[in-house]
């Protein structure tokens, strides 16, 4: 779909009062600290915009970012070293832009290379005059914008909303308890009675709970290539799709209650390291490991607030061969898989990161990464993004039509997320070229088709 998406203004909004001198120093913990900046945390949300003055939605969106802002002080304010950030008060990034069609052009064939257009773009993270070395692009952490928001105006009415956070300071829990913020502020706005939710209350002191480390206060880091060009595409799983899958997923000797993340984790690590296995090379075993990032803050006892900002998230591993052997391509064992990996970040998992401990898993990445790179190992990454409450986010202008992210942080990195009703799977897969996205497709295609057909044999 081709359209145009011209900026329209652009501006820095500032907290609405100035951070108090007691918390100008905001203390990154030691995961913040491993985390690099970029690519940022970016979530789309689209709105209809009927029954609201557009210009006086627009207004009141930027007066409560600015009131919201005040909350979430350190989000406006500088990153000075790998060890602070300093609450300077410098504010965020704010565009609006005007789309040249209707929004349910866009919502009717969503298309990845469209969708990004709506977010902004990786040079709005950085403050004006940055520049990183001529020879290798390095750049400062000072340089950084830590939030960039991009509203968009459709002809018809309808704005989509594109949230850009840096990944040093949260995850995309702390994205939503920002989000989720912002929205129930502009929303009091728009009411002459008093919202009956609470607000949300940020909590900032996950530093005390994983204290950083003064040796690794400096992290300089380079900014992405424009060339790095990968391809991204939507797989929607619905209710029946999901259902199907997670009676495929049952067995007895591995599994007997799959969820429906676990069944599409599962089914797209099985498919994604089937990609370029020819007949001729199926004897050939290579290990195939996948990574699932799991949230920290249940997993304590006692857990950590819901709302603690922070990038509280460790990586759990599941890893098979990819072999053609009945196991290896069973659902069942490979949901058993990525269950038993998640299982292992608990409690005492969290106890090993405070005390500076990572279990091996450092060892470990060195030397699945170090095969990877020379094409020894299957290596993805599946994000969960589902259960996030992205469709509570109300304005003032009703619940969003549709939440997606299409920033993908490259190949092999694949997210999902809830439909709108709750019960299905929207799978945001990302590949090098479009040759492994069309036999990707045809992979899981496949599988449904042996689905249905088990069905119908079943049935008969």
């Amino acid at each position: 779909m081709v359209l145009k998406v011209e900026i329209i203004s652009g501006e820095t909004i500032k907290p609405s009062s100035p951070t108090p001198l007691h918390l100008k120093t905001y203390k990154l913990s030691y995961i913040d600290q491993g985390n690099i900046p970029h690519p940022p945390i970016s979530l789309l949300l689209f709105y209809s915009g009927a029954n609201v003055d557009a210009v006086e939605q627009r207004g009141l969106l930027k007066k409560s970012l600015s009131e919201t802002l005040t909350r979430f002080y350190p989000l406006a304010g500088k990153i000075k070293d790998n060890l602070t950030i300093e609450c300077d008060d410098y504010g965020t990034y704010y565009l609006e832009t005007r789309v040249d069609c209707q929004l349910s052009e866009v919502l009717t064939h969503p298309e990845a290379n469209t969708l990004k257009k709506f977010l902004p773009s990786y040079d709005h993270h950085f403050r004006s005059g940055s520049s990183g070395s001529a020879i290798s692009n390095e750049m400062d952490l000072k340089d950084l914008i830590q939030l960039v928001i991009q509203v968009n105006v459709f002809d018809c009415g309808g704005i989509a909303i594109g949230i850009s956070m840096c990944h040093k300071i949260g995850d995309l829990a702390s994205v939503t308890t920002f989000l989720n913020s912002w929205a129930r502020t502009s929303r009091r706005g728009t009411s002459s009675t008093a919202d009956d939710q609470e607000m949300v209350t940020p909590y900032f002191y996950s530093a005390s709970l994983f204290p950083p480390k003064k040796m690794l206060a400096s992290c300089p880091f380079k900014k992405l290539s424009a060339r790095n060009k990968h391809v991204t595409r939507r797989f929607v799983f619905d209710a029946s799709r999901i259902a199907a899958l997670k009676a495929k997923a049952i067995n007895p000797i591995y599994v007997e209650n799959p969820t429906r993340v676990e069944s599409v984790t599962a089914l797209i690590w099985k498919c994604v390291s089937r990609v370029g296995i020819t007949k001729s090379s199926e004897s050939a075993t290579r290990q195939s490991v996948a990574f699932v990032p799991v949230n920290l803050r249940g997993r304590r006892i006692p857990p950590m607030p819901e709302h603690l900002i922070g990038n509280l998230v460790q990586l759990a591993v599941a890893s098979k061969t990819t072999s053609a052997s009945a196991k290896e391509e069973d659902l069942s064992y490979l949901v058993q898989l990525v269950r038993d990996g998640v299982s292992k970040i608990d409690n005492d998992r969290v106890k090993e990161i405070q005390t500076y401990r990572d279990g091996g898993f450092g060892e470990f990445f060195r030397e699945v990464y170090g095969r990877y790179s020379k094409g020894e190992v299957d290596l993805n990454t599946i994000i969960s993004w589902c259960r996030f409450p992205f469709y509570e986010a109300d304005f003032g202008c009703g619940k969003p039509h549709w939440v997606c992210s299409v920033q993908m942080k490259g190949k092999n990195v694949h997210i999902l997320m809830d439909t709108k009703d709750g019960n299905g799977v929207e799978a945001w897969v990302t590949f090098g070229n479009q040759h492994q996205m069309d036999e990707f497709s045809s992979l899981i295609d496949c599988e449904f088709e042996i689905s249905a057909e088990t069905e119908r044999n079943s049935a008969t």
